[in-house]
Order: structure tokens, then C-alpha cells, then sequence
């Protein structure tokens, strides 16, 4: 699959370690963009992330090149996607 860019959930809807069905769930509640989004299910994202517990669900985007642009938590979207748009020049 092409993509520009890729969002990762670090965190499930329940608190914990998220599955696929909860990327699944995230990506057709946004819409189901032209990029994918994937889970954290082995929880190593989380670690490496400023996540400060607030909000659910957790997320990140990353660049191709798998540099993490932004992580955000809540259901508000757009500064991840301001960050993306930004990174992407457009």
C-alpha cells in the first residue's frame, strides 16, 4: 500500500494496550482517509511518546520516513492533522 503518511493509536479506547478493532474504529470514525492507521499492539510506541494520560483515545502520526510528527489524545483531530498537512507542504 502507498501512503504519505500513517497515524498509530498507542492506546485503546479502554485505557490499555490497543487492538486492531480499535484502529479499525478510529479510522472509519475519521472518515476513512487516504492514509492507514494501525495499533500499538505491542505497546513499544506508547513508551516513546509524551502521553499525558488526560484523554482517550491516544494517537500519533508519523512521516514515511517514521519520524513521529505529533502525538495527540481526545477525539479532536486537527492539530494531528494541521501537523500532517504542515510536514506535507500542503
Amino acid at each position: 500500500m502507498d501512503f504519505s503518511f500513517l497515524v498509530s493509536l498507542y492506546e485503546g479506547m479502554d485505557g490499555g494496550i490497543p487492538a486492531g478493532e480499535d484502529a479499525e474504529s478510529y479510522f472509519e470514525t475519521i472518515g476513512e482517509p487516504t492514509y492507514p492507521v494501525l495499533a500499538d499492539t505491542t505497546g513499544r510506541l506508547l513508551d516513546v511518546t509524551p502521553y499525558d494520560g488526560e484523554a482517550l483515545p491516544g494517537k500519533c502520526a508519523l512521516s514515511p520516513q517514521m519520524e513521529l510528527l505529533e502525538c495527540t489524545t481526545g477525539h479532536g483531530n486537527e492539530t494531528l492533522f494541521d501537523v500532517i498537512r504542515e510536514h506535507a507542504g500542503l
